[in-house]
């Protein structure tokens, strides 16, 4: 169940329950994945995120950053400190697809240097989630991002998340 899809679902603002939906409900996700260990624990193991596009992303891994390193003891703290690695640290695990309706999406690759971006073209049909079938021509115009970041986002991410 997506983050939202409760309150907006069926209303007029339904279109909310996918367009919010996913972004919170990955980054809930992503931050347990993060704090219950399992990263760590499953070193190799890769995860998927799809339909959100990828600007949340620098926010989410600068807060759990933030929490990370806080003096202030508390629950999170004793979590925190139990990783083996500053949350951020953990984003070659996450592979997620970006949109190209996302103008900053440039700048959000320079800021995760480390990313595994993929194109979400929600290939077969057109839904303001989906780009099909402009999301290739659309990827390559793209300003603010190199010909290595778009070889990276078109195929070697993609290639390495499904073990090609």
């Amino acid at each position: 169940m997506l983050v939202g899809a409760d309150r907006f679902g069926g209303s007029e603002y339904g279109f909310l329950a996918s367009a919010l939906g996913f972004p919170f409900t990955y980054m809930l996700s992503i931050a347990h994945l993060i704090f219950s260990g399992t990263l760590d624990r499953f070193p190799t193991l890769k995860f998927g995120f799809f339909e959100a596009g990828a600007g949340w992303l620098p926010y989410l891994l600068n807060r759990l950053d933030i929490y990370h390193a806080a003096e202030t003891p508390s629950v999170a703290q004793s979590k925190a400190a139990a990783l083996q690695s500053k949350p951020s640290q953990y984003v070659h695990q996450l592979h997620m697809t970006i949109h190209t309706a996302e103008p900053y999406l440039g700048d959000v690759v320079r800021m995760v240097p480390d990313h595994r971006f993929m194109l979400g073209s929600d290939f077969h049909h057109r839904d303001p989630n989906g780009l099909w079938p402009s999301a290739i021509p659309d990827l390559m115009a793209m300003p603010g991002l190199s010909g290595a970041d778009k070889q990276r986002i078109l195929e070697t991410n993609p290639r390495e998340f499904l073990g090609l």
